[in-house]
């Protein structure tokens, strides 16, 4: 098949994925958490309304109106982003007259996509790497014209299938080669790329559809597997449960690309006791425990880290950061393992 033939053989497939029942359905959903994002944070419609924010509006533990609750949970329809604690939102929180001035820049008609993403973000920690917390509130401001696509990697992955060069997009709009360009450009010139091939493809396709048609056409590659399946503890290198906290360590370093940590930085001795990378570039520091509940009994500060890694979460009623229990997660692991 030529480049010209594959070319036309995705456009004939995305227009006809952009009309089917099941994908209306899905962008219609999306389409009313847009709305109901707009209505509750009016951003562009009222820039005047972001000075008004208060801390509460920004995040609140267990509150369903905050801002934060719509960015990672309300909107899940347009986008999923994952973010490893809620320090992060606390952090901006903390720094609301910062926050605001970025949420300004955001939503400055005036600005170019890449001046938005590649603003001072990193002044909250969580929310540097590769900014898909930025990129996720600039497509909500602006639905129609940014491709809900927030890990650089994904989007990367999506050119090559549908055969773009981002080198070339870069050239053009910048001038320098992709691999020197920052985070902003580099989402400016992909989401221009695919953007103009919708438009030549398949015009009028609403751009919630166009990115679950990248997700479903050209699927990102995941993590590799550490090891083999049988879907037993076993399978871990273990014979039995882990009875301390250094067993919660053997296990996560042996699982951590598909518990969604592709990079160890570092483990050391003394709180807290690790820092790793997420998939969306992000530094995580973490604590390991045993059981949830051991990180109240040693007295840690709960802004002391992101994440509580621990075999079990005795703890439902929440110990400050947030909790990832490794026994359900090698669960899911296993059976995603077990053959077809």
């Amino acid at each position: 098949m030529t480049p010209k033939d594959s070319r036309l053989t995705f456009a004939s497939k995305l227009s006809e994925f952009g009309s089917s029942e099941e994908t209306r359905t899905e962008v219609q959903e999306a389409r009313r958490e847009l709305a109901e994002f707009a209505k509750r944070f009016p951003f562009r419609a009222r820039p005047e309304s972001i000075e008004d924010l208060k801390p509460s509006d920004v995040y609140e533990k267990g509150s369903r109106d905050s801002l934060f609750y719509w960015v990672e949970y309300g909107t899940s329809n347009v986008g999923r982003i994952t973010v490893y604690g809620a320090s992060i939102f606390e952090n901006a929180r903390a720094k609301l007259s910062e926050l605001k001035r970025l949420l300004k820049i955001a939503a400055d008609d005036s600005l170019s996509l890449h001046e938005k993403i590649d603003a001072p973000w990193d002044t909250f920690r969580g929310f540097g790497g590769d900014r898909h917390i930025a990129k996720k509130i600039v497509t909500f401001l602006y639905p129609d014209k940014v491709l809900p696509v927030f890990r650089t990697a994904h989007f990367e992955h999506f050119a090559s299938g549908l055969g773009q060069d981002p080198n070339r997009a870069t050239k053009q709009l910048f001038n320098k080669d992709y691999e020197n360009s920052s985070v902003g450009e580099k989402f400016e010139a992909l989401n221009h790329l695919i953007s103009k091939w919708r438009d030549d493809s398949a015009p009028g396709i609403d751009n919630i559809a166009v990115k679950r048609f990248l997700y479903h056409e050209f699927t990102p590659p995941s993590a590799e597997t550490v090891t083999d399946q049988v879907g037993t503890l076993g399978s871990t290198g273990l014979l039995f449960e882990p009875e301390n906290e250094l067993g919660v360590v053997s296990i996560f370093s042996m699982y951590h690309q598909e518990l969604g940590f592709p990079f160890i930085v570092k483990i050391q001795n003394g709180f807290p006791d690790a820092t790793v990378i997420s998939d969306e570039a992000d530094t995580v520091i973490i604590e390991f425990e045993h059981k949830a509940s051991n990180f109240l009994q040693h007295g840690h500060p709960a802004d002391g880290c992101d994440l509580v890694v621990c075999w079990e979460n005795d703890y439902p009623q929440g110990i400050g950061p947030e909790v990832l229990a490794l026994k359900e997660k090698i669960k899911d692991i296993m059976k995603n393992r077990l053959p077809e």
